[in-house]
Parts: C-alpha cells; sequence; structure tokens
C-alpha cells in the first residue's frame, strides 16, 4: 500500500459507542498504537479499526497479538519491540517510518505499572519504569514527528494517568513517569500545534485491566478506548487538551 498516495474522502458510517450511527465524510487514517495486545491499548486499536486504512499495532512481543489477530484486516500490522531500550525504540521507528510515509495519529500507550514502597525498588526497576513510561512516547513521537508532519491534521494522543495530578502512597515512580509525559504533552502542544498538529493527553483513574472479579470504582478498557476514538473523530480544527476521567 502506498499511503503517501492522496486519498478521497468517502462517506463512513461511524458508530460512537452508543449504539447510533452517523454518516462522516472522512478520510480513513494512517494510525500507530503502542501496547496495543491488551487492555487500554487492544481496546483503542479496536476502536479505530474502521476508520484506519493503514493501522500498527505494537507490543512488547508480536507473538502477544496471537488471539486478537483475526479481529483486524489485511490493513494491520503486528510488531513487537522492547520500550525499555532506546535502541529497540528506534528500530521500531525506521520500521514505522516505511509503513508509514504520513501518520495521522500516534497513540503512545506502552508502560509499564507499578505499586510498590519506593523503599523497596531496586534502581533497575525504576530505570525500567522511567524508560517505558517516559522514553520510549519521548523517542518514538521525536522519531516519528516528519511522518507526522506529512499526516492529514495529525494528532498525538498520549495515556497518561490520574496518578499524575493525584499521586497515592506506593505509586511515587509510576506517578513520576506519568507526569511527566503530561507535562512533556503539555511542553509539546505548545510546539506543535502551530504545525497543525493536535496533542491530547488522557489521565485515566484505575482501569480494569485485569479483569479483576470486583471492578467497583474502576474504568473499563473499552470506555478508554471509546473516548479515544471520539478525540479522533473530532473536527480537525478542535483539539482537546486533557482529559481526567474517572468511575463513579
Amino acid at each position: 500500500m502506498n499511503t503517501s498516495q492522496q486519498q478521497t474522502p468517502q462517506s463512513l458510517e461511524v458508530n460512537y459507542g452508543d449504539g447510533s450511527q452517523h454518516q462522516l465524510k472522512m478520510t480513513k487514517l494512517s494510525v500507530a498504537v503502542t501496547g496495543a495486545s491488551r487492555g487500554i491499548g487492544l481496546e483503542i486499536a479496536r476502536s479505530l479499526k474502521d476508520i484506519s486504512s493503514n493501522l500498527s499495532l505494537v507490543a512488547s512481543s508480536e507473538e502477544s497479538f496471537k488471539s486478537v489477530r483475526g479481529e483486524f484486516g489485511k490493513d494491520t500490522q503486528f510488531y513487537g519491540a522492547d520500550f525499555s531500550s532506546v535502541d529497540a525504540v528506534a528500530e521500531l521507528a525506521a520500521t514505522l517510518r516505511g509503513q508509514h510515509p504520513q501518520l495521522d495519529v500516534l497513540v503512545n500507550n506502552c508502560g509499564v505499572y507499578s505499586k510498590a514502597p519506593f523503599a523497596t525498588l531496586e534502581l533497575p526497576d525504576i530505570k525500567k519504569i522511567l524508560d517505558v513510561n517516559v522514553t520510549a512516547a519521548v523517542a518514538l513521537t521525536r522519531l516519528l514527528l516528519d511522518q507526522l508532519k506529512a499526516g492529514s491534521n495529525a494528532m498525538i494522543i498520549n495515556i497518561s494517568s490520574i496518578q499524575a495530578s493525584a499521586p497515592s502512597e506506593e505509586h511515587a515512580v509510576y506517578a513520576a513517569s506519568k507526569a511527566a509525559l503530561t507535562i512533556f504533552s503539555q511542553g509539546l502542544r505548545a510546539e506543535l500545534n502551530p504545525l497543525g498538529i493536535r496533542v491530547t493527553v488522557l489521565e485515566p483513574s484505575g482501569v480494569n485491566t485485569w479483569e479483576d472479579p470486583n471492578p467497583a470504582g474502576l474504568l473499563t478498557p473499552t470506555e478508554v478506548g471509546q473516548l479515544v476514538r471520539t478525540i479522533v473523530l473530532q473536527n480537525p480544527h478542535c483539539q482537546i487538551d486533557e482529559i481526567r476521567l474517572s468511575a463513579i
């Protein structure tokens, strides 16, 4: 597929997640989603697959997509990458640049969750949290910036956490990593908006990514995925800066 060719806008039957369907005239999108084999990332991928003409899904290993590959069509590619290694992220970016001469949507969702007393964390643990949750997203965004500039009304969506603004006990390093991602998004927005690139950051509270049998007070991955879809379907002149999402 030559995604650099101009596509003709078409009328798509868009399902907004509430059971309603609407005709929307739009060009299908070139999309990349990290952390996409399960949980929030998988639901984001599912929510965007019908409006994507070129969809790249990335997780820690390509094998992790084995059980969900059948849900996606021929326009979807699956990749594995070690997000704790900047060299592996650079290699991934080179692959994605070849697949996406222009990139309309980049969703930085890769992350590792950590809940532990700070005093029990070893230095390699701390480094991995920061490398995966911050450095990987920053590096991938930088290395795909030219492709985003070439995209149509491009946007970057960074998945942070409510811990970024309301850290709780035993989340010190995790909260710091998510706060860094939120601040990075804010600074990036100031630089990239004049170039026509929108930047959104989501800060969900607890999400039931591990199928907790008692999910009271937790969001579902589907709810976050549908919210990302809503953001992507906004008019090109509209940017949603930040959303804090919680369950009641």
